[in-house]
């Protein structure tokens, strides 16, 4: 888990750390409601954290790979 100043716990879905950058990986496996909104706070507290941040819908994979390769490729890049 990370802590955030506030004391509030998170745990992104996949952390990738190189050079002491951070690249959080958040996996959408829902469209429900509920789902999405504790998915949004986790975002809205792990996006300070990180160097990076990339959510993917893993329930719309097929229309957003592309997308998510770009974004992954590129914050790996910028750890190099």
């Amino acid at each position: 888990d990370f802590i955030t100043d506030n004391k509030e716990k998170y745990r992104p879905d996949f952390v990738i750390i190189h050079n002491n950058k951070k690249i959080f990986i958040e996996v959408l496996g829902s469209n429900n409601p509920d789902y999405l909104a504790h998915k949004n706070h986790i975002n809205r507290i792990a996006k300070p954290a990180c160097n990076h941040f990339i959510a993917v819908k893993a329930f719309d994979l097929q229309n957003n790979y592309d997308r998510f390769i770009y974004d992954l490729t590129n914050a790996i890049q910028e750890t190099l």
